[in-house]
């Protein structure tokens, strides 16, 4: 009887709900059989003040999170949001390739648009020789120029499928020789030394379809880990002017750092890629001896020559394309560190399952 003495109320408050379900029903079959020129009448919402609303902290403008630059560099080194970008908002298919783009986009990219004919080698080498121009007066990283030899080259390259075709690419001044280039050591003594060839390395690079545009800076016989030099100056690092950017391959961090090219070469003994990598923002790389074209294999040799990157796609592809014998490589892939497990190519493996029960450890299954 408890429940009976308040069943009339909620039978009031049921049909009370049921007879606003069934207005609002009404309401909206009358809204949504109105004259579609009313509705157009109506004022729009306002799509900026809705986007602002919902917009989430994460896909803020980059502007709002974007670090300060260096004060020197602001508006002629960095001009991205970090050296390690590595998802690049590619321009329209209708909208031209432009400095700034140039600038921030992977070597695997520059390729892409190259072999699209969006953009030609003359004009990737116009890019990244603007850029040198307008940084090298602050961070002091190119030690010489080919411009002229590296336009013949571009135009005379052939697609052939080169992951990197018709990149431009600055290499190290000291090992990475090329012919007609500087080859000093950095010692002022031979200051106007030249090399009669071109390294084994480079030329490799070179078959990657890369464009040798010049060379980067280095410390007198690569044996320190930061990038100052009696004959070429102190090299400077463009996240912050008054810092270096490593050794020895400090030249080309910068380079790569700064946007004058999207990848340049290194070479490494005791710290020579990693250290410039970990003081300038980028991926450094020192690969097994010998495991790579153009690198030493005797025993008495711990350098290796490989490059600095923006991210790992273009580590990995160089490092791919330049693996002397790939089914040996994935052959023994089970005793590389796991870094190499990573850019080795490999066959699909199956796919890891959940353990479908735990046992105690003093049983066995």
């Amino acid at each position: 009887m408890r429940y009976s003495k308040h069943y009339p109320s909620q039978t009031r408050q049921t049909l009370l709900a049921l007879l606003l379900v069934a207005a609002g029903l009404q309401t909206g079959i009358l809204i949504g059989q109105a004259d579609e020129s009313t509705i157009d009448s109506q004022p729009p919402v306002s799509q900026v003040q809705v986007s602002k609303q919902l917009q989430p902290e994460s896909v803020i403008s980059k502007a709002e999170h974007t670090p300060t630059a260096p004060p020197v560099l602001a508006e002629k080194v960095i001009r991205q949001t970090s050296p390690l970008t590595t998802e690049i908002t590619s321009p329209s298919q209708q909208a031209p390739i432009t400095l700034e783009d140039y600038k921030a986009a992977s070597a695997s990219q520059l390729a892409e648009w190259a072999r699209q004919q969006r953009i030609s080698g003359q004009q990737l080498l116009d890019f990244a020789l603007e850029t040198i121009k307008t940084t090298n007066p602050e961070l002091n990283n190119v030690i010489s120029l080919r411009e002229s030899l590296a336009r013949q080259e571009s135009d005379q390259m052939v697609d052939q499928g080169q992951p990197f075709y018709k990149v431009p690419i600055l290499v190290k001044g000291l090992g990475h020789t090329i012919a007609g280039s500087s080859n000093t050591n950095g010692l002022a003594f031979l200051k106007d030394k030249t090399s009669s060839s071109t390294s084994a390395f480079v030329k490799q690079l070179q078959k990657t379809g890369f464009i040798v545009i010049g060379q980067s800076s280095f410390p007198e016989m690569g044996w320190i880990n930061v990038t100052n030099s009696n004959l070429y100056g102190n090299t400077h690092n463009p996240w912050q002017l008054d810092k270096n950017p490593g050794g020895s391959s400090g030249g080309s961090a910068a380079a790569v750092a700064s946007g004058q090219v999207s990848l340049a070469s290194a070479s490494d003994g005791g710290g020579s890629t990693r250290i410039p990598a970990a003081w300038s923002g980028l991926i450094g790389l020192h690969p097994t001896r010998g495991i790579l074209e153009g690198n030493p294999t005797s025993e008495r040799s711990n350098v290796s020559h490989f490059a600095l990157t923006k991210n790992m796609e273009d580590t990995k592809k160089l490092f791919q394309f330049l693996l002397k014998d790939k089914a040996k490589a994935q052959q023994n892939s089970q005793h590389l560190d796991p870094i190499f497990l990573l850019l080795i190519p490999r066959k699909p493996q199956p796919e890891l399952q959940l353990a479908k029960r735990l046992l105690p450890l003093s049983k066995k299954p």
